[in-house]
């Protein structure tokens, strides 16, 4: 709705009320963030996208970005409408070497959590995580 006053034209601005709900499970037992749940999207990303392929390091780089972009993906369509999700993918080509993935969160353990999955195959390995954190 427009209205034109001594100022010229305005809007009328929506205004939200605080709802003071400072945890996933005042929006639903649903809305918490499942480990196992987001595990199995990770899972099913990685054997779709790597299964039956060889490493070529001219490609390595896009083939990361895109499994964060279809994980990302299939994790939203999980419903989590109140975590801010961050994906991270290590992927690389495997030739005897050992690789250990580590991170550091500063996060509220109630309400923030984590799942990782990996892939291996004859030539190459992906390592996947998403954290979500709870946004208030």
């Amino acid at each position: 709705m427009t209205y034109e006053g001594e100022f010229g034209d305005h809007e009328d601005e929506v205004q939200y009320e605080n709802t003071y709900i400072t945890s996933p499970e005042g929006y639903g037992a649903e809305q918490k963030f499942k480990i196992a749940d987001v595990k199995a999207v990770i899972e099913d990303v990685l054997h779709d996208r790597l299964d039956g392929q060889e490493y070529d390091p001219r490609k390595a780089s896009t083939t990361s970005k895109e499994i964060c972009s279809f994980v990302l993906e299939r994790v939203k369509q999980l419903g989590y409408k109140r975590y801010k999700l961050v994906v991270e993918v290590t992927y690389s080509e495997k030739k005897g070497q050992a690789v250990r993935v580590g991170s550091h969160c500063l996060w509220n353990p109630k309400t923030d959590n984590f799942s990782s999955a990996s892939l291996e195959t004859a030539d190459q390995f992906c390592c996947c995580t998403v954290f979500g954190l709870y946004y208030e």
